[in-house]
């Protein structure tokens, strides 16, 4: 979990101007914290000593780039198992989501990989789809491309930390959800029923609304415990809160897999991920992170 005092901290030392040289030992400190176990970090600590004009830019670069991460409830530790998760899950779809289907491809040492390449591939019976359904099919021929080149560009960033990749990884992500959703609606679409409101439909729409909305969550729930805030940023915050605690609950009560990273982020914002959650959260330390 979040440390959202020590995320504060950040801020603070990020927010104030101009930043005089007695600032980056702080600021090293904080880097420090964040990962301690990061050999640069510990020599910034003497360079912040013996030469802070020359260190301080690049504290302050650092800080910016762990705190994004962080304002979206995230720790260090769990962009790394986003990234662990997330580029081999736009490998998987970019070795067997082919635009065409393949169903004739010979694999007759492994009958399951010809079930696999067939059920993302295009349905035999795709010219009798409604013309919605077969939409999804033309959507997903260009999410595909876009998967690929975001996948092309974090894997020339192999050697960076993930931290450093998070924005991409972020891209990747979401490009990854939507494309398995609609693919999993296209291959599931049965002819002659209304698929518009079974319950993957809810699902997914639930999920959606949760994507859009968590950032802005998150920047009305910082605004609601400012020490200026107002009742009318306190009332903002809880009625969305409200809202996207319905549409959680719908994920929640269909027993829909959440991740480890998406329930820490929904949590961070006070949100519900079990049924009978304790509401009593408590934190980790930051340096569990």
């Amino acid at each position: 979990m979040v440390d959202s005092n020590f995320t504060k901290k950040i801020q603070d030392w990020l927010y104030t101007e101009p930043k005089t040289d007695d600032m980056a030992i702080s600021g090293a400190l904080l880097l420090q914290q964040i990962n301690p176990r990061n050999l640069m970090y510990r020599r910034w600590i003497s360079l912040a000593a013996s030469r802070p004009s020359y260190i301080i830019e690049k504290i302050e670069y650092e800080l910016k780039k762990h705190l994004k991460y962080r304002l979206n409830g995230l720790t260090l530790e769990q962009v790394r198992r986003l990234d662990q998760r997330v580029v081999p899950e736009a490998e998987k779809i970019i070795t067997e989501g082919v635009p065409e289907n393949t169903a004739g491809a010979v694999h007759d040492e492994n009958p399951d990989e010809v079930k696999e390449v067939k059920t993302l591939g295009k349905r035999p019976d795709h010219d009798k789809l409604p013309d919605e359904i077969k939409q999804i099919w033309v959507e997903n021929g260009e999410l595909y491309k876009q998967i690929k080149a975001v996948f092309e560009e974090l894997k020339s960033m192999e050697n960076l930390p993930s931290c450093d990749r998070y924005d991409k990884l972020q891209v990747l992500q979401s490009l990854d959800e939507k494309y398995l959703k609609q693919m999993e609606r296209y291959d599931n679409y049965e002819i002659g029923t209304d698929y518009e409101n079974s319950p993957q439909v809810a699902i997914g729409t639930a999920r959606s609304y949760l994507s859009k909305n968590l950032q802005k969550l998150q920047e009305l729930k910082a605004q609601a415990e400012s020490a200026d805030a107002t009742d009318q940023d306190k009332s903002a915050f809880q009625a969305l809160l409200e809202k996207m605690q319905q549409r959680l609950d719908i994920i929640i009560s269909a027993n829909a897999p959440i991740t480890d990273e998406l329930k820490a982020s929904y949590q961070a914002v006070g949100l519900k991920t079990e049924p009978h959650e304790n509401t009593d959260d408590t934190e980790g330390t930051e340096a569990s992170e």
